[in-house]
Protein backbone atom coordinates (compact mmCIF):
# COMPACT_ATOMS: atom_id res chain seq x y z
CA UNK A 1 0.00 0.00 0.00
CA UNK A 2 2.80 2.41 0.92
CA UNK A 3 4.45 1.32 -2.58
CA UNK A 4 1.55 2.20 -4.44
CA UNK A 5 1.12 5.51 -2.94
CA UNK A 6 4.76 6.33 -2.92
CA UNK A 7 5.05 6.90 0.76
CA UNK A 8 7.55 3.85 1.97
CA UNK A 9 9.69 7.21 3.65
CA UNK A 10 6.83 9.82 4.61
CA UNK A 11 7.67 10.98 8.36
CA UNK A 12 3.61 9.82 9.09
CA UNK A 13 3.13 7.06 7.15
CA UNK A 14 0.80 5.20 9.29
CA UNK A 15 -1.16 8.18 9.84
CA UNK A 16 -1.25 8.37 6.31
CA UNK A 17 -2.37 4.33 5.84
CA UNK A 18 -4.77 5.21 8.40
CA UNK A 19 -6.33 7.87 6.26
CA UNK A 20 -6.43 5.57 3.18
CA UNK A 21 -8.02 2.59 5.19
CA UNK A 22 -11.02 4.63 5.86
CA UNK A 23 -10.99 6.23 2.48
CA UNK A 24 -11.40 2.26 1.42
CA UNK A 25 -13.94 1.51 3.96
CA UNK A 26 -16.04 4.16 3.13
CA UNK A 27 -15.51 3.66 -0.84
CA UNK A 28 -16.35 -0.55 -0.05
CA UNK A 29 -19.38 -0.22 1.74
CA UNK A 30 -20.73 2.17 -1.32
CA UNK A 31 -19.77 -0.09 -3.41
CA UNK A 32 -21.07 -3.25 -1.58
CA UNK A 33 -24.29 -1.20 -1.59
CA UNK A 34 -24.49 -0.97 -5.15
CA UNK A 35 -23.76 -4.57 -6.11
CA UNK A 36 -26.12 -5.77 -3.84
CA UNK A 37 -28.81 -4.06 -5.16
CA UNK A 38 -27.78 -4.93 -8.72
CA UNK A 39 -28.29 -8.43 -7.32
CA UNK A 40 -31.56 -7.97 -5.82
CA UNK A 41 -32.91 -6.72 -8.62
CA UNK A 42 -32.27 -9.30 -11.01
CA UNK A 43 -29.34 -7.36 -12.93
CA UNK A 44 -32.05 -4.51 -14.12
CA UNK A 45 -29.06 -2.12 -14.27
CA UNK A 46 -26.88 -4.69 -16.17
CA UNK A 47 -27.09 -3.58 -19.85
CA UNK A 48 -25.14 -5.16 -22.83
CA UNK A 49 -23.92 -3.03 -26.22
CA UNK A 50 -22.82 -5.16 -29.08
CA UNK A 51 -22.59 -4.70 -32.84
CA UNK A 52 -23.08 -7.69 -34.80
CA UNK A 53 -20.04 -10.10 -33.74
CA UNK A 54 -18.69 -12.27 -36.37
CA UNK A 55 -17.39 -16.20 -36.00
CA UNK A 56 -14.01 -16.43 -36.39
CA UNK A 57 -13.91 -20.08 -38.38
CA UNK A 58 -10.53 -20.33 -37.29
CA UNK A 59 -11.06 -20.22 -33.42
CA UNK A 60 -14.43 -20.85 -33.08
CA UNK A 61 -14.93 -17.94 -31.14
CA UNK A 62 -17.08 -14.83 -32.51
CA UNK A 63 -15.12 -11.68 -32.38
CA UNK A 64 -16.18 -8.05 -33.35
CA UNK A 65 -16.56 -6.63 -36.53
CA UNK A 66 -15.36 -3.34 -35.44
CA UNK A 67 -11.87 -1.74 -37.40
CA UNK A 68 -11.89 1.12 -35.05
CA UNK A 69 -9.96 0.22 -31.92
CA UNK A 70 -11.43 -0.63 -28.97
CA UNK A 71 -10.51 0.78 -25.31
CA UNK A 72 -13.37 0.96 -23.31
CA UNK A 73 -14.83 -1.91 -21.45
CA UNK A 74 -17.89 -0.52 -19.72
CA UNK A 75 -19.19 3.26 -18.79
CA UNK A 76 -21.49 4.34 -16.35
CA UNK A 77 -23.20 7.55 -15.90
CA UNK A 78 -22.40 8.64 -12.28
CA UNK A 79 -25.95 10.80 -11.48
CA UNK A 80 -28.28 7.58 -13.14
CA UNK A 81 -30.55 7.02 -9.93
CA UNK A 82 -30.52 3.20 -11.40
CA UNK A 83 -26.61 3.05 -11.43
CA UNK A 84 -26.61 1.16 -14.87
CA UNK A 85 -23.45 0.06 -15.75
CA UNK A 86 -23.18 -0.35 -20.06
CA UNK A 87 -20.68 -3.53 -20.97
CA UNK A 88 -19.68 -3.20 -24.21
CA UNK A 89 -19.38 -6.92 -25.97
CA UNK A 90 -17.19 -5.86 -28.41
CA UNK A 91 -14.25 -5.09 -26.31
CA UNK A 92 -14.48 -8.19 -24.67
CA UNK A 93 -14.43 -9.98 -28.64
CA UNK A 94 -11.40 -8.85 -29.58
CA UNK A 95 -9.02 -10.54 -32.11
CA UNK A 96 -5.96 -11.64 -30.24
CA UNK A 97 -3.51 -9.50 -30.25
CA UNK A 98 0.67 -11.44 -30.61
CA UNK A 99 2.34 -8.85 -28.08
CA UNK A 100 -0.46 -7.59 -25.53
CA UNK A 101 -2.95 -8.75 -23.49
CA UNK A 102 -6.43 -7.49 -24.64
CA UNK A 103 -8.38 -10.08 -22.06
CA UNK A 104 -9.77 -7.91 -19.16
CA UNK A 105 -10.95 -9.47 -16.24
CA UNK A 106 -14.71 -8.72 -15.29
CA UNK A 107 -14.03 -8.88 -11.69
CA UNK A 108 -11.70 -6.05 -12.57
CA UNK A 109 -14.21 -4.12 -14.76
CA UNK A 110 -16.76 -4.13 -12.16
CA UNK A 111 -14.76 -2.75 -9.64
CA UNK A 112 -13.44 0.05 -11.63
CA UNK A 113 -17.29 0.92 -12.78
CA UNK A 114 -18.82 0.47 -9.34
CA UNK A 115 -16.04 3.20 -8.22
CA UNK A 116 -16.75 5.51 -10.62
CA UNK A 117 -20.78 4.86 -9.23
CA UNK A 118 -19.90 4.70 -5.43
CA UNK A 119 -16.83 6.49 -5.08
CA UNK A 120 -17.49 9.71 -8.07
CA UNK A 121 -14.07 8.38 -9.13
CA UNK A 122 -13.06 9.95 -12.93
CA UNK A 123 -10.42 8.32 -15.39
CA UNK A 124 -7.33 10.41 -15.09
CA UNK A 125 -5.13 7.91 -17.19
CA UNK A 126 -5.95 5.07 -19.45
CA UNK A 127 -4.58 2.11 -17.44
CA UNK A 128 -1.58 0.31 -19.69
CA UNK A 129 -2.37 -2.52 -22.09
CA UNK A 130 -0.09 -5.33 -19.51
CA UNK A 131 2.41 -7.98 -21.44
CA UNK A 132 0.40 -10.89 -23.27
CA UNK A 133 -1.25 -13.32 -20.85
CA UNK A 134 -0.76 -11.55 -17.77
CA UNK A 135 -2.74 -9.01 -15.57
CA UNK A 136 -1.51 -5.80 -15.05
CA UNK A 137 0.33 -5.10 -11.40
CA UNK A 138 -0.30 -2.05 -9.59
CA UNK A 139 3.55 -1.51 -9.55
CA UNK A 140 3.09 -1.10 -13.35
CA UNK A 141 0.23 1.11 -13.40
CA UNK A 142 1.93 3.19 -11.09
CA UNK A 143 5.27 3.22 -13.72
CA UNK A 144 2.93 4.29 -15.84
CA UNK A 145 0.88 6.95 -13.78
CA UNK A 146 4.77 8.89 -13.53
CA UNK A 147 5.36 8.09 -17.20
CA UNK A 148 2.12 9.98 -18.35
CA UNK A 149 1.97 12.78 -15.12
CA UNK A 150 2.93 15.45 -18.19
CA UNK A 151 0.09 14.87 -19.63
CA UNK A 152 -2.25 14.08 -16.59
CA UNK A 153 -1.55 17.62 -15.29
CA UNK A 154 -2.98 19.06 -18.38
CA UNK A 155 -5.91 17.48 -18.12
CA UNK A 156 -9.71 18.27 -17.57
CA UNK A 157 -9.83 15.84 -14.59
CA UNK A 158 -6.72 17.95 -13.20
CA UNK A 159 -7.99 21.34 -13.50
CA UNK A 160 -11.10 20.24 -11.84
CA UNK A 161 -9.57 18.94 -8.88
CA UNK A 162 -7.58 22.29 -8.21
CA UNK A 163 -10.16 23.93 -8.85
CA UNK A 164 -12.02 21.88 -5.87
CA UNK A 165 -9.11 21.90 -4.04
CA UNK A 166 -9.04 26.11 -4.44
CA UNK A 167 -12.86 26.18 -3.09
CA UNK A 168 -11.69 23.72 -0.17
CA UNK A 169 -8.95 25.53 1.00
CA UNK A 170 -10.73 28.93 -0.10
CA UNK A 171 -7.62 29.54 -1.90
CA UNK A 172 -9.67 31.53 -5.35
CA UNK A 173 -5.68 32.47 -6.81
CA UNK A 174 -4.40 28.87 -6.37
CA UNK A 175 -3.10 27.65 -9.53
CA UNK A 176 -2.52 23.84 -11.63
CA UNK A 177 1.14 24.59 -11.18
CA UNK A 178 1.52 25.20 -7.26
CA UNK A 179 -0.48 22.17 -7.34
CA UNK A 180 1.75 20.05 -9.82
CA UNK A 181 4.39 21.47 -7.52
CA UNK A 182 2.83 20.28 -4.13
CA UNK A 183 1.89 16.90 -5.78
CA UNK A 184 6.06 15.97 -5.77
CA UNK A 185 6.76 16.41 -2.09
CA UNK A 186 2.65 16.71 -0.18
CA UNK A 187 2.19 13.25 0.54
CA UNK A 188 -1.35 13.95 1.73
CA UNK A 189 -2.37 15.67 -1.35
CA UNK A 190 -0.86 13.09 -3.75
CA UNK A 191 -2.88 10.27 -1.90
CA UNK A 192 -5.92 12.23 -2.27
CA UNK A 193 -5.49 12.53 -6.04
CA UNK A 194 -4.57 9.21 -6.40
CA UNK A 195 -7.44 8.09 -5.12
CA UNK A 196 -9.68 9.82 -7.53
CA UNK A 197 -8.48 7.41 -10.31
CA UNK A 198 -10.93 4.46 -10.80
CA UNK A 199 -8.61 2.33 -12.03
CA UNK A 200 -6.10 2.96 -8.87
CA UNK A 201 -8.66 2.54 -6.29
CA UNK A 202 -9.49 -1.10 -8.36
CA UNK A 203 -6.31 -2.57 -8.31
CA UNK A 204 -5.39 -1.41 -5.16
CA UNK A 205 -8.90 -3.39 -3.92
CA UNK A 206 -7.85 -5.92 -6.39
CA UNK A 207 -4.91 -6.54 -4.71
CA UNK A 208 -5.84 -6.19 -1.14
CA UNK A 209 -9.17 -8.72 -2.10
CA UNK A 210 -6.70 -11.19 -3.73
CA UNK A 211 -3.58 -10.69 -1.67
CA UNK A 212 -1.39 -9.76 -4.16
CA UNK A 213 2.33 -8.16 -3.74
CA UNK A 214 2.64 -4.71 -5.55
CA UNK A 215 4.76 -5.99 -8.10
CA UNK A 216 2.87 -9.78 -8.41
CA UNK A 217 1.86 -10.33 -11.95
CA UNK A 218 -0.94 -12.79 -12.59
CA UNK A 219 -1.33 -14.75 -15.40
CA UNK A 220 -4.85 -14.58 -17.15
CA UNK A 221 -6.90 -17.31 -16.46
CA UNK A 222 -9.87 -18.09 -19.76
CA UNK A 223 -11.78 -20.94 -17.54
CA UNK A 224 -14.95 -18.04 -19.00
CA UNK A 225 -13.70 -17.31 -22.77
CA UNK A 226 -16.38 -19.85 -23.87
CA UNK A 227 -19.57 -18.18 -21.74
CA UNK A 228 -21.45 -15.88 -23.15
CA UNK A 229 -20.64 -12.30 -21.84
CA UNK A 230 -24.22 -11.97 -20.17
CA UNK A 231 -23.60 -15.18 -18.10
CA UNK A 232 -20.36 -14.77 -17.27
CA UNK A 233 -21.33 -11.05 -15.80
CA UNK A 234 -24.15 -13.19 -13.49
CA UNK A 235 -20.99 -15.49 -12.67
CA UNK A 236 -18.53 -12.63 -11.38
CA UNK A 237 -21.32 -10.73 -9.50
CA UNK A 238 -22.65 -13.66 -7.62
CA UNK A 239 -19.39 -15.12 -6.55
CA UNK A 240 -17.18 -12.50 -6.20
CA UNK A 241 -19.41 -8.99 -5.10
CA UNK A 242 -20.11 -10.25 -1.78
CA UNK A 243 -17.42 -12.24 -0.41
CA UNK A 244 -13.61 -11.32 -2.02
CA UNK A 245 -14.80 -8.20 -4.39
CA UNK A 246 -15.78 -6.20 -1.18
CA UNK A 247 -14.92 -8.35 2.11
CA UNK A 248 -14.57 -5.52 4.86
CA UNK A 249 -13.11 -7.84 7.36
CA UNK A 250 -10.22 -7.84 4.88
CA UNK A 251 -9.72 -3.92 5.39
CA UNK A 252 -10.05 -4.21 9.45
CA UNK A 253 -7.44 -7.15 9.69
CA UNK A 254 -4.54 -6.44 6.56
CA UNK A 255 -1.50 -5.70 7.89
CA UNK A 256 -0.68 -3.46 5.36
CA UNK A 257 -3.49 -1.11 6.36
CA UNK A 258 -4.48 -1.46 10.38
CA UNK A 259 -1.47 -2.39 12.23
CA UNK A 260 0.21 -0.88 15.22
CA UNK A 261 3.85 -0.15 15.06
CA UNK A 262 6.59 2.26 16.10
CA UNK A 263 7.24 5.09 14.63
CA UNK A 264 10.52 5.01 12.37
CA UNK A 265 13.02 7.31 11.71
CA UNK A 266 13.26 6.86 7.64
CA UNK A 267 15.14 9.13 5.68
CA UNK A 268 13.83 10.54 2.87
CA UNK A 269 15.19 9.85 -0.01
CA UNK A 270 14.76 13.64 -1.51
CA UNK A 271 15.42 16.97 1.05
CA UNK A 272 11.54 18.03 0.62
CA UNK A 273 12.79 21.48 1.40
CA UNK A 274 14.93 21.81 -1.87
CA UNK A 275 12.23 20.06 -4.21
CA UNK A 276 10.07 23.05 -2.93
CA UNK A 277 12.73 25.33 -3.08
CA UNK A 278 13.01 24.45 -6.64
CA UNK A 279 9.27 24.88 -7.31
CA UNK A 280 9.87 28.29 -5.71
CA UNK A 281 12.37 29.37 -7.86
CA UNK A 282 10.29 28.29 -11.03
CA UNK A 283 7.34 30.28 -10.19
CA UNK A 284 10.06 33.41 -9.31
CA UNK A 285 8.46 35.38 -11.98
CA UNK A 286 4.60 34.65 -11.57
CA UNK A 287 4.42 36.58 -8.05
CA UNK A 288 0.46 35.46 -7.69
CA UNK A 289 1.54 31.77 -8.22
CA UNK A 290 4.16 32.27 -5.87
CA UNK A 291 2.23 33.58 -2.71
CA UNK A 292 -0.82 31.34 -3.01
CA UNK A 293 1.96 28.47 -3.60
CA UNK A 294 3.71 29.64 -0.20
CA UNK A 295 0.06 29.98 1.50
CA UNK A 296 -0.99 26.40 -0.17
CA UNK A 297 2.03 24.63 1.03
CA UNK A 298 1.60 26.21 4.58
CA UNK A 299 -1.82 25.67 5.14
CA UNK A 300 -3.15 22.48 3.33
CA UNK A 301 -1.31 19.97 5.34
CA UNK A 302 -2.56 21.01 8.67
CA UNK A 303 -6.11 21.94 7.58
CA UNK A 304 -9.07 19.31 7.55
CA UNK A 305 -6.94 16.13 6.62
CA UNK A 306 -9.59 13.96 6.16
CA UNK A 307 -11.67 16.16 3.83
CA UNK A 308 -12.15 14.53 0.51
CA UNK A 309 -10.69 15.84 -2.63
Amino acid sequence: MAQMFTIEHAIDKNQILKEINQRLLSIAERGERILQATIDTGFENIWIASTDLGLNQNTGRYETRLVKKVGVYAFVMPTDPQARMVFLADTFHLPPDPVIERKRDLFEVILHESTHLGARTGDIALAPSPRKGYEISGKELLDDYHKKFPQIVKSPAFHNFVDRLAEQQNLPNLSPQAVEGALIFDDMLRVNFHMEDAEMIAVIIRDLAEQRNFDFKKRVTRNLDEQPLADQLATIFKNYALSSLFNLDQYHLSPHLNRTQEQENIKNSADPHEKMEAEKEKDKNTPNVKREEEKYIKGYSNRNRKKQC
